[in-house]
């Protein structure tokens, strides 16, 4: 430890000049001072750059973000240069402890890229509803380190944008419209003509419900003791919407199979009681 404290110390006075006087740190100051202000200017007028308010919340403000932050890293550096101070024998002096940094600072440097990349490609905007990495809401902020997303039960989710940029992403709200589907089981005795045609007209008259694409019902497949029949139905794309017309599609179709007589099937089992003792109950000879 020691050693790594020497070599350290060796590396400052070989970077840091001797002679640096009140003056020049005055004038290092006043660089960075400067640079902070006009990055505060520079994010302005970028941010002025479009009103609207899904790109000022989204790409504009992520690449003001951006040049601020490079602006304000330039004039550090720029005052390093003012005060003649050589970075390179510094870092080399920090030896293990400059990887430690280096591997500190890699997500940190994954998130402010996959920041920047989310800004310029867009695949969401402020109020969309996503799914990403299990999570679901709506977007709320998109910064250079992370995404905020209210989930559904209004708890704040903060998803590092490089986990955002680099895994499936699902945008529930791009669209004008999505579907659902539900599946209900019938007897086996049931007119499958009949029932689909009955489901689909009970669909159509709800409200929230698409009329085209038109609602379907299909036959899907052989249960137990029931055929399938999935019905599939449109809709406006976001999660309220989706909940309050799956709720009276579904009271919709109960209510025509009630009326219709189409028989919601059971599940059913059969058992059979077998005499372990045939001999049991014989009266004996």
């Amino acid at each position: 430890m020691s050693g790594g404290g020497t070599d350290l110390e060796q590396a400052i006075d070989q970077a840091v000049p001797d002679r640096l006087g009140l003056s020049d740190w005055t004038e290092a100051a006043l660089i960075v001072l400067a640079a902070i202000v006009l990055a505060v200017i520079v994010r302005q007028l970028v941010l002025r750059l479009d009103r609207r308010a899904d790109s000022q919340s989204y790409a504009v403000r992520v690449l003001a973000r951006f040049a601020s932050f490079a602006i304000v890293t330039a004039g550090v550096l720029y005052a390093f240069a003012a005060l003649e101070i050589r970075l390179t024998p510094l870092l080399a002096g920090l030896g293990v402890l400059g990887v430690v940094i280096a591997f500190a600072t890699k997500d940190l440097t994954a998130n402010y890229v996959a920041g920047l990349l989310i800004g310029i490609r867009r695949p969401f905007r402020i109020g969309d509803e996503v799914e990403s990495q299990g999570n679901e809401g709506v977007v709320e902020d998109l910064n250079l380190r992370y995404t905020t997303v209210r989930a559904y039960d209004n708890t704040r989710v903060l998803l590092p944008n490089a986990g955002v940029f680099g895994n499936p992403l699902i945008n529930r709200t791009v669209n004008e419209y999505r579907r659902s589907d539900v599946a209900l089981e019938v007897t086996h005795d049931t007119d499958l003509s009949r029932a689909r045609r009955l489901i689909e007209e009970a669909m159509s008259a709800v409200n929230g419900v698409m009329a085209s694409p038109p609602p379907i019902a299909r036959a899907e497949d052989f249960a137990d003791s029931s055929v399938v029949i999935r019905f599939y139905f449109w809709h406006a794309p976001s999660k309220i919407e989706e909940l309050t017309v799956r709720d009276e599609v579904v009271e919709a179709v109960l209510a025509t199979c009630r009326q219709n007589g189409i028989k919601i099937a059971t599940p059913q089992r059969d058992v059979r009681f077998r005499d372990a003792d045939p001999g049991r109950g014989k009266s004996p000879r």
